[in-house]
């Protein structure tokens, strides 16, 4: 059995500039935006031993 990307998210000081990125570079299924101090990469993945969550 594999794994399975449940969500994918980012943070970003200027959450509507990296928002007009994606879309200026026509991303799909561009990863969820939110505001936060430093830029923070956050990834849940489904795996046979259980959730995990990489930062």
């Amino acid at each position: 059995m594999g794994a399975r990307l449940l969500s994918f998210s980012v943070r970003h000081p200027d959450p509507g500039n990296l928002e007009m990125l994606y879309e200026m570079l026509n991303i799909v299924s561009s990863p969820t935006v939110q505001i936060g101090k430093h830029v923070k990469y956050r990834a849940e993945i489904e795996t046979p031993d259980g959730m995990k969550i990489l930062f």
